[in-house]
């Protein structure tokens, strides 16, 4: 199943749009925007094999989202709503490359004829990219050497496909399908890993360790330290200086770096 993201400002047109896509079968909704801007961040961290955007929003226009997407994405499939007056917008679009276009209001067959269209596209990159029956571990391999280099800062996955030579939808199923968990997932595991080993080994600020292991922001880094250990960061510092951890059900970081 390949994913997706909506990008609409009118609220009833992404109404219409997401119940449209929930009859695909063979398109997850990932995620959905009302804002060109919103849209880019969207892209960015879920990496959809096809984003579904209108033309013409404020701010950034779909137009420029697209773009900027499919910097990062080179197959990223797009399918631009657009009202018959956007013809500027339209003709920026063909510097896009091969995108399709629907006109509002957006009719459920036309949107699943576009889909199919774009599923066939994916499936025939993925087709082309597929890795030998010999070859996933070492890819996968390759990934966790990349991210136990790079966990200190924001990874893309658009960046680690291209480190492998992959499309970032590929490798994540890849991923997931060789490990058992989400590439995100596992960076995730990999930072909370360092971050222990900071707590309990050094006394650097719980701050400068959220910068230092690769979490946006101290908050952030709390909350995801407590989802997973069920303590806050400080908290685990405490108890490991006095011993009491191993007297609590506390879940341990594995040994893979």
């Amino acid at each position: 199943m390949y994913s997706l993201i909506i990008a609409e400002d009118e609220e009833l047109e992404l109404q219409v749009l997401t119940r449209f896509v929930q009859n695909n079968p063979d398109f997850c909704l990932a995620g959905t925007a009302s804002s060109g801007k919103e849209a880019l961040a969207l892209g960015l961290r879920l990496c959809p094999d096809l984003a579904i955007m209108d033309i013409k929003m404020p701010g950034l226009s779909g137009i420029e989202a697209a773009g900027l997407l499919r910097r990062s994405l080179p197959d990223l499939e797009i399918i631009f709503i657009s009202a018959y007056g956007d013809k500027e917008f339209l003709d920026q679009a063909k510097g896009l490359g091969e995108v399709q276009y629907l006109f509002k209001p957006t009719r459920q067959e036309e949107l699943l004829a576009a889909m199919a269209k774009a599923k066939k596209a994916l499936t025939s990159r993925s087709t082309r990219s597929e890795v030998p029956a010999t070859q996933p571990h070492r890819i996968i391999q390759q990934v966790k050497s990349f991210l136990a280099l790079n966990y200190h800062r924001e990874v893309m996955l658009a960046e680690v496909a291209q480190e492998v030579f992959l499309s970032p939808s590929y490798l994540s199923r890849l991923f997931k399908k060789t490990t058992g968990e989400s590439l995100t997932g596992y960076l995730t595991g990999v930072r909370l890993n360092k971050a222990v080993r900071l707590l309990t080994e050094t006394d650097k600020p719980v701050e400068e360790i959220a910068k230092q292991t690769g979490f946006a922001t101290p908050n952030y880094f709390c909350a995801v330290f407590k989802a997973r250990y069920h303590l806050t960061p400080l908290a685990y510092r405490n108890l490991h200086k006095t011993g009491s951890l191993r007297n609590r059900l506390i879940p341990l970081p594995n040994s893979e770096d």
